[in-house]
């Protein structure tokens, strides 16, 4: 059966600020409730465009249980593709739960919490790099609840999964944690543009979450085995930055593997001058990478994953 006849477009009002659509489709038989959050950041656009996707594609399929849906998180960053709010240049993905009485991203924090994430069984971030960085196709989540998290991680079938031995305050995830939910991320490439593969990998993978998870027929399909990483918080506001201005030169890639002391990245002075060489503290998996060759002081270069505990699983 289709719960096409029980689908529903809501509107979640912000005090002060657009509201955000929501669909939600309730399948004809009891079951878990899915929220799906795209667009967190304005210039993550494989997540706002793949949660469009879910909610016409994937709704309607829904059997058993609630499929909530969520293409732009924060309507005001999407609408000026942005990473940050322009109202109050505050990151959503660190304000979570929110308050009903604070900033624009505040406000719109407690207004997701509140209406989406409260009340779930499993919520999916989908996010990506952004503009600004670069990052391997992955689903990660809290070590603490790998006995739930796991097995929709491997469900969803991405080539990486990083499970976190902490996850830090202020995200969606995080929330959705502290609530008892089953809480996962995502993330892409970005750089501004949406590669279809990608885009199908976010859409199939919902939907192999959701066959997982018994609110629709189907059965998940094992394909080439992930590759799981273990440690590490994954917080792209602390890895490693450079200490003065010049033009970064880049010696690694995403999803390579590095020794402990190689080289991730020189900067050096517009007369080719080497100013500073920036090196991998421990051994690791390169989990992001800087898009930009102009920096200055305290700009991003890298995130890195410890390499002990990866391999096939």
């Amino acid at each position: 059966m289709s719960s096409l006849d029980d689908s529903a477009d809501i509107v979640i009002p912000v005090a002060g600020s657009p509201g955000i659509a929501m669909r939600v489709s309730r399948g004809r038989s009891p079951g878990p409730t899915l929220t799906i959050l795209g667009g967190v950041h304005g210039d993550e656009f494989e997540g706002q465009l793949a949660a469009a996707l879910i909610a016409e594609t994937l709704g309607p399929q829904i059997e058993r249980g609630e499929l909530r849906v969520i293409p732009r998180a924060n309507p005001i960053a999407a609408a000026s593709q942005t990473r940050h709010t322009p109202d109050d240049d505050k990151n959503l993905a660190r304000c979570f739960p929110g308050s009903p009485d604070g900033t624009t991203t505040e406000r719109i924090a407690r207004a997701l919490t509140e209406s989406a994430v409260e009340g779930s069984d499993v919520l999916i971030d989908l996010h990506s790099a952004g503009r600004a960085l670069k990052m391997p196709l992955m689903i990660g989540y809290d070590a603490a609840d790998a006995h739930r998290c796991a097995p929709l991680a491997a469900a969803f079938g991405v080539p990486i999964i990083w499970e976190h031995d902490v996850i830090g305050p202020g995200r969606s995830i995080s929330t959705a944690a502290d609530r008892g939910i089953a809480a996962l991320y995502v993330e892409c490439s970005g750089g501004g543009t949406v590669r279809r593969e990608e885009l199908e990998a976010l859409v199939g993978g919902v939907r192999r979450v959701a066959v997982a998870l018994g609110m629709v027929d189907g059965e998940v399909v094992d394909g080439a085995a992930p590759r799981t990483i273990r440690g590490g918080d994954g917080n792209l506001d602390a890895s490693i930055t450079c200490s003065g201005a010049g033009i970064a030169v880049l010696f690694v890639d995403v999803a390579q593997e590095v020794a402990a002391g190689a080289t991730l990245a020189e900067i050096r002075g517009a007369d080719g001058q080497l100013r500073e060489s920036l090196t991998a503290p421990f051994a690791s998996l390169v989990m992001a990478v800087r898009r930009d060759a102009p920096v200055v002081q305290g700009d991003f270069i890298a995130m890195l994953a410890p390499l002990h505990g990866a391999g096939p699983q």
